[in-house]
């Protein structure tokens, strides 16, 4: 089973945080987190942490897009991390945590809350989200360019309302010319 899921990280939607894994028997086998910000009509990719060669790797990208040798950011096993070292990179200060520590945290939004929900389900092979799903505040200013945008890129919406009211709005096929 496979997750796909974007959450834009600021209210102007420029800076994306987008979560794939894939799992087998719910154990995270691989996945790819990628901070991206959009730049003159461009989506560009600033950071990847991944899990492609086996193990836990960061790459940067230059602003010309090139993207920079990867380095090992948490020595642990592929794609899940060693358990003997979870507590020392737990108090490292430098923004690793597990998911349970994120669910546990403040959440700014409830498109936020739903983001995190739906990466936790997918690990556990029960999220009820479509594949790549863009999760949007409904009370955010532009949210309906949002939705727009998300509709262009034929990708569904998770439109989330502070009341915690979730609905999935699926991009509809171009009408025949």
């Amino acid at each position: 089973m496979s997750g796909s899921y974007e959450y834009p990280l600021d209210g102007a939607r420029t800076a994306w945080l987008t979560v794939r894994f894939e799992t087998v028997l719910r154990e995270v086998v691989a996945y790819a987190i990628v901070l991206s910000v959009d730049t003159g009509g461009r989506r560009e990719t600033v950071r990847v942490y991944d899990s492609a060669h086996g193990f836990n790797e960061m790459h940067r990208y230059t602003l010309r897009g090139r993207k920079q040798p990867g380095e090992l950011f948490h020595a642990g096993r592929h794609a899940r991390g060693d358990r003997r070292v979870h507590g020392p990179v737990r108090d490292d200060d430098r923004g690793v945590a597990s998911m349970s520590d994120l669910r546990e945290r403040q959440h700014r939004s409830e498109a936020e809350r739903a983001f995190m929900e739906a990466i936790e389900l997918g690990m556990q092979e029960r999220s009820p989200y479509p594949e790549g799903a863009v999760f949007i505040d409904a009370e955010q200013p532009e949210a309906g360019v949002a939705i727009s945008r998300a509709a262009t890129e034929g990708k569904p919406v998770v439109l989330c309302s502070e009341d915690g009211r979730r609905q999935v709005l699926y991009p509809s096929a171009p009408a025949a010319a």
